[in-house]
């Protein structure tokens, strides 16, 4: 029942967003994809450099890009929640320090090209129990988000109907730094998650909050990122 309203809302906002004009919003693989093509371009080209091996008198940009993606690898693979645990306590374990240099630099360099929506699933409703309108959440960790409106998989890409948990429709302007990372990695190794990966710290300010039941729905307007 918790689940069934709290699509009804979902559907609510999105449909009185979309009225607005202002922002795009997909749910089509082909459409996102084409959207995306530039940052999938630049990880061909990365992982084009990778697949040479040894390369003589290798330039510092191909360095870079090999390192790059040996992190997106790892940050794909399944790892993020790792990684993002690590950054957000501080604690001793990570794979390797120098990959949040990485991230931060291909998020850096990397511009979203339009007003879009993006959704994200918060996995403990008690980070926002407290919170209400006009309130900004902000995290240590990378903000990952999908492009796909619908999108609503898991951490193990499973479905699973939430439970105590959080709904969060996210108002993203142009020319912030975010990168798309669903075709980062070589088909047969993707996760269909259609993610576009925002900054640590990125700053979410609450336009709208409904409780439903045990979970919540947001409507979360980017202001700092």
């Amino acid at each position: 029942m918790s689940n069934y309203f709290l699509e009804y809302y979902f559907k609510e906002k999105i449909s009185q967003i979309e009225k607005e004009g202002r922002f795009k919003m997909f749910n089509n693989p082909t459409l996102m994809n084409k959207w995306g093509e530039a940052d999938s371009n630049y990880f061909e080209k990365s992982r084009d450099i990778v697949s040479k091996g040894y390369i003589y008198n290798e330039s510092e940009e191909e360095k870079r890009r090999k390192k790059e993606i040996e992190h997106i690898n790892l940050y794909c693979g399944y790892s993020d929640t790792v990684i993002n645990n690590w950054l957000s306590d501080n604690s001793a374990f990570c794979f390797d320090k120098s990959i949040k240099d990485s991230l931060d630099n291909i998020i850096n360099s990397s511009i979203i090209k339009d007003d879009i929506i993006v959704v994200r699933r918060i996995y403990q409703a008690l980070k926002v129990k407290d919170k209400k309108v006009g309130d900004v959440l902000v995290d240590k960790a990378f903000l990952s988000t999908s492009l796909n409106i619908n999108y609503r998989l898991n951490y193990q890409s499973e479905e699973e109907k939430f439970n105590n948990e959080a709904l969060c429709i996210i108002k993203v302007p142009k020319g912030t730094n975010g990168v798309y990372i669903q075709n980062a990695l070589e088909k047969g190794k993707r996760r269909d998650e259609y993610e576009i990966l925002f900054n640590r710290e990125t700053q979410l300010e609450i336009e709208y909050k409904k409780r439903i039941f045990n979970n919540y729905l947001l409507v979360l307007k980017m202001i700092r990122n």
